[in-house]
């Protein structure tokens, strides 16, 4: 059984630190990167 939560107020949206952002960035522009790549590992 899986379980499914439901966020409907204004925590749906993610805060990301400049720390995550960076590396985020780094991440994209790696040889060979794709954004599925990227969003899939977050």
């Amino acid at each position: 059984m899986t379980t499914v939560t439901v966020l409907s107020g204004p925590e749906r949206r993610r805060r990301w630190t400049s720390a995550e952002k960076l590396r985020i960035v780094e991440e994209s522009l790696a040889p060979g990167a794709t954004c599925c790549r990227g969003c899939s590992a977050t």
